[in-house]
């Protein structure tokens, strides 16, 4: 029920009876548009149960003008792609070195810094979702990406 509603309640009888009007109103606002909400597959986090048909998916890769030019600005190993369970921590910590094995030497040293903080990044638990680091040399988009997907948070054990 609305706070603004409340007082209301010092005006006596007819007071009261707005109140329960408000408060009526708001009940049958609430039923309408729980029923009309979309149905959203529910997840479970523990990693015996799932019940949505996403598979989990983590991907990290290097980005930037040095890394092919404007049309292929993208160096990395190929995603993680799990059906029965999250991707770990040391599954994330291996795609990172894997991503980073395919940078010659002058990559690298642009991006020591954004691979550290990737790498914090993958053992804080992270939400699912998209996250960049920049380079230390952020001309032409230099820097390092996590694509974070699943039906549940990716990285926990």
């Amino acid at each position: 029920m609305a706070p603004a509603a409340l007082p209301l309640t010092f005006a006596g009888p007819p007071g009261w009876a707005v109140l329960g009007v408000v408060g009526l109103g708001t009940l049958l606002w609430y039923g309408a548009t729980r029923e009309r909400a979309p149905a959203v597959p529910r997840t479970e986090t523990d990693t015996q149960t799932k019940t949505c048909d996403r598979p989990w998916t983590v991907r990290v890769h290097a980005q930037g003008n040095d890394c092919g030019g404007t049309s292929s600005s993208t160096i990395g190993a190929p995603p993680i792609v799990k059906t029965s369970a999250p991707v770990t921590r040391a599954e994330g910590i291996a795609l990172s070195n894997a991503t980073w094995a395919l940078l010659n030497k002058r990559q690298q040293a642009i991006r020591v810094q954004s691979k550290t903080k990737l790498e914090r990044y993958i053992n804080s638990n992270p939400p699912l979702g998209q996250r960049s680091f920049p380079a230390s040399d952020r001309s032409g988009g230099k820097r390092m990406d996590i694509d974070n997907y699943g039906c549940s948070p990716n990285f926990l054990a």
